[in-house]
């Protein structure tokens, strides 16, 4: 039988999770070398006094784009998280331009004006806009400088996350954790990772530590819903989205991955109803599309089921789960030739699928 999708958190960026004291020690921490600017200024007079008016041009224009680029580098704290790994709001288009925009300013910073503050937000920046190894470079810059510097290491795992470097991402948890102790981000972040090698137990341990220390998170109860479901223990995992959406209404990937677990107890209209209540939220959730598409097909609804993978294709062309559970729609209907379209897309996207009758997990 074919299986559900569920969407586990180290897929993209997540957004932001700020708190009052955290943003506060943030705002505190980033200020410009005035000694580097005091020096270039000094600079520009020596040369204006002995009358090397071009040199002095120079500087003055170095002066000019170096304090350009430091403006910058501080507007990207409006934009950038503090810890990385807590979901929250993402940025939208806009700002992930502007971020980018703010990015390619600052880059030309010399490393004089740079603290271990400064290496750590551009790290965070570079996260934001997907470029996790240029992160990983930013965090450990800082890191060299500053051994302590708690939420660089656990940012650079969650880094290390994203490209599936799930041992190198552990261990910079691990140091985290060993360096500031109560620290639920970095718990959570572990979990991911551990669930990420299939280690669900101590996703499960490391979930549940980070939700004594901080119940407000709503992420680590998605975490070991989903390694609860893994285990096979569905009715846990129910409780556990139903808590984070309890905390967090407006969670779509809850809605989504309690349809999973639903799906799993038999209780398909109950999962499509959560499926529409992810897209509703999440009008482009290409996995609550496709989970809903494979429930309405378990419920004799294959036209409404082939609706929804036509979606979900439209939105991912390269989901071959969608395009072979559509298939299976198609087949159901008896519109052969479009199934056997759907079964040779869905092989050429994953070799898996070679064998129409193979639909294996896959999780987001």
């Amino acid at each position: 039988m074919p299986k559900y999708l569920s969407r586990s958190l180290n897929q993209g960026r997540q957004g932001p999770e700020r708190s009052a004291e955290t943003q506060q020690q943030n705002d505190s921490e980033f200020s410009p070398s005035r000694e580097y600017f005091r020096q270039l200024n000094e600079q520009i007079d020596s040369a204006r006094t002995r009358g090397a008016s071009d040199e002095a041009n120079e500087l003055q224009t170095q002066y000019e784009e170096e304090i350009q680029s430091w403006q910058a580098l501080e507007s990207l704290k409006r934009l950038t998280p503090v810890e990385l790994g807590a979901v929250s709001e993402t940025l939208n288009e806009g700002d992930l331009e502007l971020l980018q925009q703010l990015l390619e300013r600052a880059e030309d910073l010399p490393y004089a004006v740079l603290s271990p503050d400064s290496f750590y937000l551009l790290g965070n920046a570079y996260h934001e806009v997907g470029n996790f190894y240029e992160a990983i470079q930013e965090f450990s810059h800082c890191v060299r400088i500053d051994p302590a510097h708690a939420r660089a290491r656990n940012n650079r795992g969650f880094s290390h996350c994203n490209l599936g470097q799930y041992q190198q991402a552990i261990r910079d948890f691990n140091e985290a954790i060993r360096i500031k102790g109560k620290f639920p981000q970095a718990y959570h972040n572990r979990a991911l990772a551990f669930h990420s090698l299939s280690k669900y137990k101590e996703a499960i341990r490391d979930c549940t530590r980070a939700i004594n220390m901080n119940p407000g998170l709503p992420s680590p109860y998605i975490v070991r819903g989903l390694a609860y479901v893994n285990l096979g223990k569905h009715r846990k995992a129910i409780r556990d989205y139903n808590k984070a959406i309890a905390i967090s209404p407006d969670y779509a990937e809850a809605y989504n991955n309690r349809g999973v677990a639903y799906v799993n107890l038999g209780q398909h209209q109950q999962a499509i109803l959560d499926y529409g209540e992810a897209i509703r939220i999440n009008p482009d959730f290409v996995l609550a599309y496709s989970n809903r598409g494979l429930a309405l097909t378990n419920v004799q609804q294959q036209e409404q089921a082939i609706e929804d993978f036509t979606t979900a294709t439209n939105l991912d062309p390269g989901l071959a789960q969608a395009f072979h559970n559509r298939g299976l729609a198609y087949l159901q209907l008896g519109q052969n030739q479009q199934a056997l379209q759907d079964y040779e897309q869905a092989a050429s996207l994953d070799s898996r699928f070679a064998d129409s009758s193979n639909s294996p997990a896959l999780t987001g």
